[in-house]
């Protein structure tokens, strides 16, 4: 019997200090992912805020509607073309035509 509960004990042990290891691993990759995430978010916001002063310093109104758009967007490739185009459109709505 005493054999049993030692068994058992082992058990448990060896079944905490796995489950601990898988639980400490999901968080690290948890972590990473944010940090990830967040880079990604700033970056975004960078270009947001590149495009809208762009936009700005041409002395070109930008409507609020295209202004919502340009600040909704998280699609750094999107970004970056409006962004381009930021420096040669005559008005902003321009920067969402083909």
């Amino acid at each position: 019997m005493e054999e049993m509960v030692t068994t058992i004990q082992d058990f448990e042990d060896l079944g905490e200090k796995y489950f601990s290891h898988w639980v400490a691993k999901g968080r690290d990759e948890g972590r990473a992912e944010g940090r990830e995430e967040g880079r990604e978010e700033g970056r975004a916001e960078g270009e947001i805020n590149a495009l809208l002063t762009v936009l700005e310093s041409r002395g070109l109104t930008t409507s609020d509607d295209a202004r919502e758009r340009i600040r909704r967007c998280t699609d750094l490739q999107q970004l970056k073309t409006w962004l381009r185009k930021a420096v040669v459109v005559d008005s902003a709505d321009e920067l969402f035509t083909e």
